[in-house]
């Protein structure tokens, strides 16, 4: 049952969408119910059956220059994720590096280095005024 709640769903919500027109066009076919759901049923495959069979046919007309396109774009794709990965290697090289530097230092070496104004202010910084109250 849980596959078909997806379509039934979907369905609901196309009637609930048409309901209007469908009444519209049972009032111009003479209040004949079975004229209009045969009206409505052939414009609801020109909506929604034809666009999909012309899509499909497309595809399959060109399935040979889509596997050529998704051929030529994987060996082009391989050698960015190549030259991706060798970016990547060196970065972690430098870092390794970085992080050996760091653990040789001594703590007081590393304490001076996590203080970047050394006691100054920072750039574009302002002395604050002092807070005063007022009542």
């Amino acid at each position: 049952m849980r596959a078909f709640i997806v379509p039934i769903i979907w369905a609901a919500t196309i009637v609930i969408a048409t309901w209007p027109l469908m009444l519209r066009i049972e009032a111009l076919c003479g209040r004949r119910r079975w004229l209009a759901v045969l009206a409505m049923t052939a414009s609801m495959l020109l909506v929604f059956v034809v666009p999909f069979w012309v899509a499909v046919s497309t595809i399959v007309e060109y399935s040979d220059n889509i596997q050529e396109w998704a051929a030529r774009s994987s060996r082009k794709s391989s050698r960015r994720c190549r030259r991706i990965d060798r970016a990547i290697a060196a970065r972690r090289t430098q870092d390794r590096g970085d992080m050996e530097e760091y653990a040789a230092q001594t703590p007081e070496a590393l304490a001076a280095k996590s203080r970047p104004t050394s006691g100054r202010p920072s750039v574009g910084s302002r002395p604050r005024p002092e807070a005063s109250v007022r009542w």
